[in-house]
């Protein structure tokens, strides 16, 4: 009986180290813009004001998500890799940035102010890493839309898909920024053409 005792612990603390250790979360962000990003595109002489973009509930949760084909219809979050915050949040400061970086107005807020001259707000529709056996890729699509002093200036599509060029979820992060970029350019093409 005493060696039963004696032997319950053993047995305990050695199927307790024989465990594999808990899996650490990882958080990404989006790298910064360089201030010396390529050309110009003046959308505003006053205030743009740029609004927390709506989403569906999945990417209002901050776990990178993905597919694992091209349609989209089925996405999964990934466990331990997650955004700094909501990809509504990351999208918009992002294009804060970009904004500031252009020159494309004196004042870019995310605040709401009571007289913007142009107001920027829109839909998240995809924000999804693709992996399947053909392709490991992201795809970023946005309804993007321009209101100036209250009236409708311009709405539009934005999709764009980049290939993620290495196997690191840095790589993933990367892929994501170009996408936004080529997303972020066309759309001031596009308001700037309008106005």
């Amino acid at each position: 009986m005493l060696r039963l005792l004696v032997l319950i612990p053993v047995f305990f603390i050695s199927a307790c180290g024989s465990q594999k250790p808990v899996p650490v979360d990882h958080y990404y962000r989006l790298p910064d813009i360089p201030l010396s990003i390529s050309g110009e595109t003046r959308l505003s002489d006053g205030i743009v004001y740029v609004a927390l973009l709506e989403t569906d509930g999945l990417h209002r949760e901050r776990a990178l998500v993905y597919g694992t084909n091209r349609d989209g219809l089925e996405l999964k979050q990934f466990h331990y890799q997650h955004w700094v915050d909501s990809p509504a949040r990351l999208i918009r400061d992002h294009l804060v940035q970009y904004l500031r970086a252009i020159n494309a107005a004196p004042t870019v807020v995310t605040s709401v102010d009571p007289y913007p001259e142009l107001r920027i707000s829109g839909r998240i529709r995809r924000f999804d890493r693709i992996m399947d056996d053909s392709t490991d890729e992201v795809v970023v699509a946005l309804e993007l839309r321009a209101d100036r002093e209250g009236k409708l200036l311009h709405i539009g599509d934005y999709q764009v898909t980049e290939a993620i060029t290495g196997a690191t979820p840095t790589d993933t992060v990367t892929a994501f920024d170009k996408a936004l970029l080529r997303c972020f350019t066309e759309f001031t093409k596009d308001v700037h053409e309008a106005l």
